[in-house]
């Protein structure tokens, strides 16, 4: 039979099993229930029988998994191509190696605890591309989760909180929460914090090269319970996404973006590091209508020679808004349409060459302590001591960044309420047209602003 849909594994600390449902398949799972348990035998099929399980109610069109605990360090999940309710068999979609008996096993209900053993195979070997891993609460884990799972170009394998809350991971140890080795994975609605706060504590660390991950609408790190980086690469040849993500009180860094790599970051607050928000030199980099405030370091620090294009941002309260720290950094660059304020050096902080190929025009500037730019041109159409009109509440008194979108309240992430929250003028300064979510904002004087 055509497998058609693909699993949602679900995991819930107070009702799940690790020992009698697979996470996946009838709501009230089937299982051994204490009893003589499965056979496996190198093949696809698994069998059953000695447990006389109703199958009757098992989907055939891949949205069930089978768990079986098997042992050896081999497969525990895999999903259900066919069904024998007679027989008592199952076909899987995959090979359980191991020829053994009266193992536990089980289909549906729910997962209990991401930091087993047998839980952490879906990020080594299991989950395929397609699969959602879904926390229906918070989970702890006492070390770091590889991934080694293969992810690939016709799919990613997603990790998610549910109903579209936000599910916190705590790391209790002196580790990372993730290590990717492979695969291509997204991960949504999710916070990571670490209670021990060592100098591993970095929620994901990127040390092999070549392959894609998104972050979409999570919140890395705590006040509390800090993070030392929250995102830190040291691989070449990756793509990484980050969308709607609340990155701060790191002790180190916000993101570390290296060469040879493509990043992507847009409506992001990034903030409260001890270091710079960012430190990028990689390959290339867009980053979109993001507020970048109240970091140790620099806002932005590049070492790049590679592109980069940043638009719609607002840095403010940093120490240098931007700084190309070397030079050849404003190679191939783009920067306009941003908000510099506040920022104890420079707005913007040039090489002392290269200036010519950097478009950089159309930015506001305003009480930056050493002035607007050091080495590049502000740019003719760029406004200098230039109030924005912040407005807003909570502790974060930047209310409005250039995109024209109200910031949620302090604890929330940003970018959640953009569908909801209106849209007003930030003070003369540049504006959105009403009703947009997206493209180029239009300067006063300019007709059509950047559009042309």
């Amino acid at each position: 039979m055509a497998l058609t849909v693909f699993p949602t594994i679900k995991f819930n600390t107070g009702s799940g099993s690790d020992v009698a449902a697979s996470g996946a398949g009838p709501a009230a799972a089937v299982t051994a229930g204490g009893n003589n348990g499965a056979s496996t035998n190198n093949t696809q099929t698994v069998d059953l029988s000695a447990d006389a399980p109703d199958l009757s109610g098992v989907a055939q069109d891949g949205s069930a998994v089978l768990w079986v605990d098997s042992t050896g360090g081999t497969r525990q999940f895999s999903r259900i191509n066919t069904v024998n309710d007679g027989a008592d068999t199952v076909v899987c979609e995959d090979f359980f190696v191991q020829t053994e008996a009266n193992r536990n096993w089980g289909i549906g209900g729910k997962r209990n605890d991401l930091n087993t053993t047998e839980n952490r195979f879906l990020f080594l070997a299991d989950a395929q591309p397609g699969w959602i891993i879904e926390l229906e609460d918070d989970q702890t884990i006492s070390s770091n989760i590889s991934i080694a799972t293969a992810g690939d170009t016709t799919d990613l394998i997603t990790l998610q909180g549910a109903s579209g809350a936000i599910r916190k991971i705590t790391q209790s140890a002196n580790d990372r929460h993730f290590l990717p080795a492979q695969g291509n994975w997204q991960f949504t609605n999710l916070k990571f914090d670490n209670t021990n706060g060592g100098g591993n504590s970095q929620a994901f660390r990127l040390s092999i090269p070549g392959f894609e991950l998104k972050f979409n609408d999570c919140e890395i790190g705590d006040a509390t319970n800090t993070l030392v980086d929250g995102i830190f690469a040291n691989a070449s040849n990756l793509f990484i996404s980050v969308v709607n993500c609340n990155i701060h009180h790191c002790t180190g860094l916000g993101l570390r973006a290296p060469g040879s790599n493509k990043w992507f970051i847009h409506a992001c607050a990034i903030h409260d590091n001890s270091s710079h928000g960012i430190i990028y030199y990689g390959d290339f980099l867009i980053m979109t209508d993001c507020l970048i405030y109240d970091n140790t370091g620099d806002g932005i620090n590049i070492t790049a020679t590679g592109d980069w294009f940043i638009s719609g941002c607002t840095f403010d309260s940093n120490v240098d808004g931007i700084e190309c720290s070397t030079a050849n950094d404003a190679d191939r660059a783009s920067c306009f349409n941003n908000i510099f304020a506040n920022n104890s050096g420079w707005g913007i902080k040039g090489p002392t060459d290269n200036a010519l190929k950097f478009f950089f025009d159309f930015n506001s500037f305003f009480n930056n302590s050493l002035g607007s730019s050091e080495n590049i041109p502000v740019g003719a159409n760029s406004l200098e001591a230039n109030d924005p009109g912040y407005v807003g509440s909570g502790d974060f008194e930047v209310g409005v960044n250039v995109k024209a979108k109200g910031t949620p309240d302090a604890d929330a992430v940003i970018g959640l309420n953009s569908s909801t929250t209106s849209y007003v003028d930030i003070g003369g300064a540049q504006r959105q047209d009403a009703g947009g979510g997206g493209g180029l904002l239009t300067h006063p004087g300019m007709a059509g602003g950047m559009r042309g």
